[in-house]
């Protein structure tokens, strides 16, 4: 995962960690265990994420696939 891009994608946002884990129906600590690769993002996860905070096809593989 590109941590830096995830980071300034929350910024352009305005979106929080808790946005995500609102958005995910998880809690902030689930959402970091994900981010830090401790559990697994889920395709069900992804499709959450790429639509709070409105990414392209792109930007989750730059993201999330590296």
């Amino acid at each position: 995962m590109n941590e830096t891009k995830f980071k300034m994608k929350l910024l352009e946002m305005n979106c929080t960690v808790k946005d995500i884990a609102d958005a995910l129906e998880i809690s902030s600590q689930a959402v970091y265990k994900k981010l830090n690769g401790e559990t697994r993002i889920t395709v069900d996860d992804l499709r959450k994420i790429k639509v709070k905070l409105n990414l392209t096809d792109e930007e989750v593989s730059e993201i999330f696939l590296l």
